[in-house]
């Protein structure tokens, strides 16, 4: 008789056994999606950071290649001659 009241008792605790069960599952299915969406940030951080330092990089050049020095000497053998006149400002 002790033995199915022992038997009984182990069937009431099943439902929360599984409950724990299930929850656990959820944390752990959780935390995965978590680091793995850390992961993804991460990794679109230093896509960007390496695209920032591109674009800067590219910048930099075309201001040095837009100078007056660095036209003059790319238009150099085209005998274009610089303007001596001042330029004037267009009133409204």
């Amino acid at each position: 008789m002790k033995k199915t009241k022992k038997i009984g008792a182990l069937y009431t605790w099943l439902p929360y056994f599984g409950l724990v069960c299930v929850l656990t599952l959820i944390y752990i299915g959780n935390v995965h999606k978590a680091e793995k969406k850390i992961r993804q940030i991460n990794d679109l951080h230093k896509e960007i950071e390496e695209l920032r330092r591109e674009y800067i990089a590219i910048k930099q050049q075309s201001m040095y290649d837009g100078t007056l020095y660095q036209v003059g000497k790319k238009v150099e053998g085209l005998e274009l001659a610089e303007s001596v006149k001042i330029p004037k400002k267009i009133a409204p």
